[in-house]
């Protein structure tokens, strides 16, 4: 096809189905010589899951291999991580995943603390319930009214945790069936709970 091949590929893996074999420099250079034009290592193997430590060593030694991008993912939860992962292995890029469930706001404060040094001020529970709102309109543009609220339940209940009187609020967001469900959740909460006029949460 026609320009296809300016198409860039990367892939991302893990360090090998478990800790005694791992295949990641090798999986690495095959796809350098493929065309991939980066990779991603989640530094852990497929039978650790989420479990353990992230070995950042081997997103070192993948960098040392190829002469491709390569992205370190895996433990990567703060600013201050994404720096000691660059510094300590090499990596061109750092893959956040779990750290932004409910926290979209990860991605600029990095972004502050690398250039700058300076770390962001936490965002208030107000502020989080305005990026909620905005995140399940979205989705519902994306996907539908329905069909968003419902695939935003999950998400939601990554946004309150630690919020005063979670426990009782995340059940009635998993109960959610439209974005103005959503809506009338978060209003009632910020006026009971938050004590904020739930006009100015928007």
């Amino acid at each position: 096809m026609e320009g296809a091949g300016e198409v860039p590929v990367t892939i991302k893996m893990r360090c090998g189905w478990d800790d005694t074999s791992p295949v990641y420099c090798e999986v690495g250079q095959i796809a350098e010589r493929s065309g991939a034009k980066a990779v991603t290592l989640h530094a852990r193997s497929r039978a650790k899951g989420f479990s353990g430590k992230a070995d950042w060593s081997a997103i070192k030694e993948l960098k040392e291999a190829v002469r491709i991008t390569v992205i370190g993912n895996g433990d990567a939860q703060t600013p201050e991580d994404v720096k000691k992962m660059i510094e300590e292995t090499g990596c061109d890029g750092v893959m956040i995943g779990r750290a932004a469930l409910g926290n979209p706001f990860i991605f600029s404060q990095i972004a502050t603390y690398l250039l700058t040094g300076e770390c962001q001020t936490e965002p208030s529970e107000a502020d989080k319930i305005s990026m909620a709102r905005l995140h399940a309109r979205l989705m519902a543009e994306q996907f539908g009214e329905e069909r968003g609220a419902i695939m935003m339940r999950r998400y939601l209940g990554w946004y309150v945790k630690g919020f005063p009187g979670a426990t009782d609020l995340r059940p009635q967001l998993f109960s959610v069936n439209t974005v103005s469900d959503i809506d009338r959740v978060f209003a009632v909460y910020s006026e009971r709970v938050l004590q904020v006029d739930p006009n100015n949460v928007q």
